[in-house]
């Protein structure tokens, strides 16, 4: 038997006993566990969002002039390029768009890098 079942036999207890102040003592309880189960409810959810921020958090790799950041997957391979900014600030990865042959911009913040500063001389990121 689960604790709401109980609560809900000891009120019918107390109703049928006829006293009032143990039903309010009861109700109270009910009610502070019902708080407990949505707090740990949060708390699980809280956690878990931790957990896969932690797992893209220690996968991230920067680039070369620090423009960019790119995650990095179990195979090896590189994710990217996000801004560097959103990143540090907000721990999201925000895809940098190209503007040009020479430029990125972040969509969200508009921080912007030269492609010299993200990839190797000679790539583009294709």
């Amino acid at each position: 038997m689960g604790w709401y079942e109980a609560a809900k036999d000891a009120i019918s207890m107390a109703q049928r006993a006829d006293n009032v102040e143990l039903l309010k003592q009861i109700l109270d309880m009910q009610k502070a566990m019902q708080e407990m189960q949505q707090e740990n409810y949060d708390l699980k959810k809280s956690n878990e969002e931790l957990k896969a921020l932690w797992d893209v958090a220690k996968r991230i790799d920067y680039s070369k002039g620090r423009g960019a950041v790119f995650v990095i997957d179990d195979d090896g391979s590189r994710q990217g390029p996000y801004c560097t900014h959103c990143w540090e600030v907000n721990k999201k990865t925000i895809s940098m768009h190209r503007r040009s042959a020479s430029y990125y911009e972040c969509p969200h913040c508009k921080a912007g890098v030269k492609t010299s500063l993200i990839f190797d001389e000679g790539s583009t990121g294709e």
